[in-house]
């Protein structure tokens, strides 16, 4: 008997970290040696592409026009006669759904992604970008905040499978020595969700801080306007820099004292793994599941919505001394090990599969 096929579908390998997470599952799926795998997605970005296995195969479905879109992504689907298809976000939900629909015969195993949280109330637009969930498989959560959330409707279907990455070959940040200025380092895309306005508005009024914001910019975005203004009016220039994302986040972070992720909502942000992993002491949002992984530093959480709470927490972290920082960092690397674990994740995934071959 040959190996079950996977398809792993998303709209792109950009720097998001939907897309860095179906790169880790790939990665470990295809590293079981019990699998199949194929990559497929229809937007041209491809940050995250060259971490890929070189033992999957990958599939660029290149096209704007949404109709032509489905077209081509369910004659892929039909010509791979994929056995499980895995999909991050609603626009490859939706397309994976689809085929799932029209060949229902096949009977493919489709589990798809809630990559964030909702915070407001759903509506019916919030279902209706939901149709896959009605004829998925499995639907899994990457928060558990998310699961409670969705319980009430779709019940049995849901999972929680937190992000995980590989934790080898990743050096604990081992400086802590203070010095007159403070550096936070914010890894993350440069977007409303992230809160910049927030965060810009805060150290305005902190002195001696400087932040890096290591992201992707979409300068036709509004925000990214309204943040260029900010700077301008505040003369911020010497307290933040807005850089290029790096693929060597490990390495950079490091040397950081601190990591800072401010974000309205979340699901499971690969900003705050990655900073456990290295052992770097974390600023955050009290969103989503972050209470849960940041159990043990708990006082440098803050309401992203409260620039006065943001200012307190980030001058509570300048006041802490060696000791209380190294013991902040030794915590979160320690944690990140039980909780982010990528062989973790990838088994838990291949239960999903299994479950379906029992039923």
């Amino acid at each position: 008997m040959g190996k079950s096929k996977v398809v792993l579908v998303t709209d792109s390998f950009n720097s998001g970290g939907a897309q860095k997470q179906l790169v880790n599952l790939a990665n470990g799926l295809e590293e079981s040696k019990k699998y199949s795998i194929t990559t497929v997605q229809y937007y041209k970005y491809s940050f995250f592409e060259n971490l890929l296995s070189k033992d999957i195969k990958v599939v660029k479905v290149i096209t704007e026009n949404k109709i032509i879109r489905i077209y081509k992504l369910v004659l892929f689907f039909y010509r791979e006669k994929p056995d499980i298809i895995i999909s991050f976000l609603h626009g490859p939900n939706n397309y994976s759904a689809i085929y799932k629909l029209l060949f229902f015969w096949r009977k493919v195993h489709l589990i798809v992604g809630e990559r964030n949280l909702n915070i407001n109330d759903l509506k019916m637009k919030d279902f209706l970008i939901r149709f896959s969930h009605l004829v998925a498989n499995n639907i899994v959560c990457n928060s558990y905040a998310q699961q409670d959330r969705l319980l009430p409707y779709y019940g049995t279907k849901l999972s929680v499978i937190p992000n995980g990455t590989t934790t080898e070959g990743i050096e604990k940040k081992k400086d802590f020595s203070k010095s007159d200025i403070c550096r936070l380092i914010v890894p993350a895309r440069f977007i409303d969700q992230k809160n910049p306005l927030g965060l810009l508005d805060a150290i305005n009024e902190v002195e001696n801080i400087q932040v890096d914001w290591y992201g992707e910019v979409f300068k036709d975005y509004s925000v990214y306007k309204q943040a260029l203004d900010l700077i301008e009016k505040n003369n911020l220039n010497k307290k933040i820099r807005i850089l290029v994302p790096t693929s060597d986040i490990y390495n950079v972070m490091t040397k950081y004292d601190a990591m800072i992720l401010p974000s309205f909502y979340e699901g499971c942000p690969n900003a705050v793994i990655d900073a456990m992993l290295c052992g770097v002491p974390i600023l955050a949002s009290d969103v989503s599941d972050n209470k849960i992984y940041l159990d043990t530093q708990k006082e440098l959480l803050f309401n992203p919505y409260l620039k006065e709470d943001i200012i307190d927490k980030i001058n509570l972290f300048k006041s802490m001394n060696v000791e209380k920082r190294t013991r902040i960092g030794e915590m979160n690397y320690k944690i990140s090990r039980n909780f982010f674990n990528k062989k973790t994740m990838v088994e838990n995934y291949i239960s999903l599969f299994d479950q379906n071959n029992n039923n």
